[in-house]
């Protein structure tokens, strides 16, 4: 009775291992929008986000976003800053 207790205990770990989605840089982050804003939501309501590579991934991802476009409407305003 124990291995069969054991053995699906195995199986149980294999099949949550296998579901587990692949982890995605910070640079696919930054270039896919609706992705990024999906996990950064999922990683709202989740307990472990900050131990989660696809949660930092898409945080840093999302701050990368958010300096360019600050950087961007800077230049729109200002023009180019003149060079050191």
């Amino acid at each position: 009775m124990k291995s069969f207790h054991f053995s699906i205990a195995v199986a149980l770990a294999v099949a949550v291992a296998a579901c587990k989605e692949e982890n995605q840089s910070v640079e696919y982050f930054v270039q896919n929008d609706a992705e990024r804003a999906a996990v950064l939501k999922e990683c709202e309501l989740s307990d472990g986000a900050d131990l989660d590579a696809n949660c930092t991934n898409a945080w840093q991802a999302q701050e990368k976003v958010q300096i360019d476009r600050e950087r961007q409407a800077a230049k729109r305003l200002f023009g180019d800053s003149p060079s050191e």
